[in-house]
């Protein structure tokens, strides 16, 4: 059986909003557009991943987008 994944194709993204938690932690909103492959159908997810500066570098959990 094949990976869902392999049947879709990434058209966009796009970073909606950042929200500063403290000086070091801030919450985001990500919008990922895609077009599944079986159907022509284009599909818009949002994830919220939580980004962490550290050493003035910023990072992100990539956990925390499987929310």
């Amino acid at each position: 059986m094949l990976n869902s994944f392999e049947y879709k194709t990434l058209t966009g993204a796009k970073i909606e909003d950042i929200e500063k938690r403290t000086d070091d932690f801030y919450v985001t909103t990500i919008s990922i557009k895609y077009i599944n492959n079986f159907n022509n159908k284009e599909t818009v997810v949002k994830i919220t991943p939580t980004l962490i500066k550290e050493n003035g570098k910023f990072s992100f959990n990539p956990i925390s987008a499987i929310r």
